[in-house]
């Protein structure tokens, strides 16, 4: 599972900034990395710079991936693949006045339709997180003010402008709909817009 690569990728970074010493930890980055490069050489095209045959679910953190495994190993194979998935994924949910988040009523698959909704808080939160780490990693402005776009998801600069976080209760809605919102505020919504806001703060 290519998230599952990443997200290992995303602890041993972790690991690697807390400068704890594993003696795997360099060949396990590199063994996860060179997975999410054969899925991207298998599946991507001139119009489609992608890992996968669609856009679901935590897409961020797959090029987050590759740009951590550049950081540590130096392979710039990591780096070009990272920038153009990157490039990919803000083309399709980055508009010029809002993010719009791959909805989870079917997805985006390739030469299909794409589903704007429902949008979830998962997805601007992890979209923040990875910004938030590349811009660490590479120092480009571009993604620190992508950044603070995409947040902006939160408090009311979305398609149908509702504020999904609510000051009240300290929680987040769970999720954006055409004309409404979910009214349900899960711990995970909140959690997530928690992580999100740590990165613009």
């Amino acid at each position: 599972n290519l998230r599952s690569r990443a997200f290992f990728i995303k602890g041993l970074y972790s690991v690697w900034k807390a400068k704890i010493s594993l003696p795997f930890l360099e060949e396990r980055i590199k063994e996860n990395c060179d997975g999410l490069v054969a899925a991207y050489q298998e599946h991507s095209t001139k119009d489609w710079e992608w890992f996968e045959r669609s856009l679901n679910y935590a897409n961020s953190i797959l090029p987050e991936a590759l740009f951590i495994g550049w950081k540590i190993t130096g392979n710039k194979q990591y780096l070009t693949i990272a920038k153009k998935t990157l490039d990919f994924l803000i083309a399709q949910t980055v508009g010029d006045e809002y993010y719009l988040p791959i909805g989870q009523d079917g997805w985006y698959p390739y030469g299909g339709p794409r589903a704007y909704f429902d949008q979830q808080p998962e997805e601007p939160s992890y979209m923040v997180q990875s910004l938030y780490t590349i811009y660490k990693l590479t120092k480009d402005e571009r993604y620190a003010a992508l950044r603070l776009k995409v947040f902006s998801w939160f408090l009311g600069n979305n398609e149908i402008a509702h504020t999904m976080y609510d000051e009240n209760t300290g929680g987040c809605y769970d999720g954006l709909q055409k004309t409404s919102i979910n009214l349900n505020q899960g711990a995970e919504s909140g959690v997530c817009y928690l992580l999100a806001r740590l990165c613009v703060e």
